[in-house]
């Protein structure tokens, strides 16, 4: 058997690994992708359907897939007229999408066409897979009382209509009938499904944070990194989606070691944990050195009897490997007293918004370079750290420059930082809060902002490489056209955007 969660190799953010291996579960293709829903009609294949939003597939597959660049609103159906007021609908969904607080496929019977996407009130019936709810019916914007159902894989939902009644069923091979209800209206009837996906959270979330970033040069493993109350993994930005379990390597090895492993992941659980990058194939240090990364299992293979892993390479890409069971077995042995997290992931209830006013208070923080941790002293401990515009002075002393050079995730950071408010402005844009003519204006800066900082990382590597090349004119000269070029930028941005 194999079993491989959706993961992405490519995360916004990836300097370090408590950002990197969570955003790598968080922006898999299968929650922020373009395809939304897909869906097969089954027994549906002698009917005319028609559609509005919706892609047909091979045979009787329907899938919806966003137009919108960050995928808001969703909303597309297929349908067609009830002969006689009497027919039915047989679906079966193979795949929908989970990073959105409100999110359906929905079976459905109407009596408007002219507000058939509509929904709720104007629907007779509406029965579907909700996110949240699981399998649920509603009658006339009401819902059912029926006892609450998860959906299975092999489950299909049917809609019947017949002799003045609406009849939902749910089931695999003999569905089960789980409510009925007379028809009142005299006119049209019409059958059909609805794909119906709120704006997904993720864009509104990532271009809330990751603005701010501190920095303390003599800081031992973050002398730079992005902003958070109180550097604590239970706390941090990232839990807006998962929820976490921990345990010790010995806990887990109680609870049945490789078993265990493979029955959270059976059960759409992510795994983290520091691995022995000795014992992961594919990696340079494979059976060849001992040393302890964070890396996270998504899956695995009992054929090849494997765990299928995401870690770190030598040169800080984030890549695919494998570890034995039998190595991971020696693994748990070896470092009984590792950290073992459980993630799942669970979007939030509440739909995550993007509020202009705050995004201008953490812009005006970052040039007047305070600390956002002093707002919060009364309830989280503070570190001493240079914030916003002032970390480019931090790191043009002597103690910033050599650490600049030394630790590539510093210029790194840097550059990510960039490419992520590259992003925000273009969604920002899109919801008018930067106006055509203030992008143009402000599209310069953009643009040296990226280019230089590709630039300082590149530089920084070959002075790390051949220290005695290294020109800290030339690193200084690039630390202060980043600064500013990004002090013009959010001058502008805080002056004419619509706030």
């Amino acid at each position: 058997m194999r079993k491989e969660l959706p993961v992405t190799t490519e995360p916004w953010v990836k300097t370090y690994s408590y950002y990197a291996l969570p955003m790598c579960v968080i922006m898999a293709d299968e929650r922020i992708g373009k395809r939304v829903a897909e869906f097969e009609i089954l027994d549906g294949s002698g009917y005319e359907w028609k559609s509005i939003h919706m892609k047909k597939g091979e045979g009787d597959r329907w899938f919806y897939e966003s137009e919108d660049d960050y995928s808001r609103a969703c909303n597309g159906c297929v349908y067609r007229p009830l002969e006689q007021n009497e027919g039915f609908i047989r679906i079966k969904i193979n795949f929908q999408q989970h990073s959105e607080p409100w999110a359906a496929i929905n079976l459905f019977v109407t009596d408007e066409e002219e507000n058939i996407l509509l929904g709720d009130e104007q629907y007779l019936c509406r029965f579907g897979n909700f996110i949240y709810d699981g399998v649920s019916l509603y009658f006339n914007g009401k819902r059912a009382d029926t006892a609450r159902q998860v959906l299975s894989k092999r489950d299909e939902l049917v809609l019947n209509v017949s002799k003045g009644k609406i009849e939902a069923f749910i089931g695999e091979k003999k569905p089960k009938k789980i409510g009925e209800k007379e028809i009142v209206s005299s006119k049209p009837l019409y059958i059909g499904v609805q794909v119906r996906h709120e704006d997904n959270s993720f864009y509104p979330w990532i271009f809330s944070n990751f603005i701010q970033i501190n920095c303390d040069v003599n800081c031992t493993h973050r002398r730079l990194d992005y902003y958070s109350f109180y550097k604590d993994e239970e706390y941090d930005l990232i839990s807006y989606f998962l929820d976490r379990n921990r345990f010790a390597s010995w806990e887990f090895i109680k609870m049945g070691g490789i078993h265990a492993l493979k029955q959270e992941i059976l059960k759409g659980h992510y795994v983290e944990l520091k691995i022995d990058q000795y014992y992961l194939s594919g990696h340079e240090e494979y059976h060849v050195r001992h040393h302890l990364h964070q890396n996270l299992i998504y899956g695995y293979d009992d054929r090849l009897h494997t765990f299928l892993t995401l870690g770190y390479s030598n040169s800080g890409k984030i890549k695919k490997y494998t570890i034995q069971y039998m190595e991971m077995k020696r693994d748990l042995k070896r470092y009984p007293d590792i950290q073992i997290k459980i993630i799942k992931y669970r979007q939030g209830i509440h739909f995550y918004r993007f509020i202009p006013s705050y995004i201008k208070g953490v812009f005006e923080d970052y040039l007047a370079e305070i600390n956002p941790e002093a707002k919060a002293q009364a309830f989280l401990p503070s570190e001493e750290r240079v914030c916003g515009l002032g970390i480019y002075e931090e790191l043009m002393t002597e103690a910033g420059l050599r650490v600049l050079v030394s630790d590539r995730r510093v210029s790194y950071l840097l550059y990510e930082h960039k490419q992520i408010m590259n992003r925000r402005i273009l969604y920002m844009r899109s919801i008018g809060i930067v106006s055509e003519g203030l992008f143009n204006k402000i599209e310069k800066q953009l643009q040296v902002l990226e280019k230089v900082s590709f630039n300082l990382l590149h530089v920084a590597q070959k002075y790390r490489i051949r220290p005695s090349r290294r020109e800290d004119e030339k690193l200084i000269a690039m630390l202060d056209e980043l600064k500013e070029n990004e002090k013009e930028l959010l001058t502008y941005l805080l002056e004419e955007g619509a706030w």
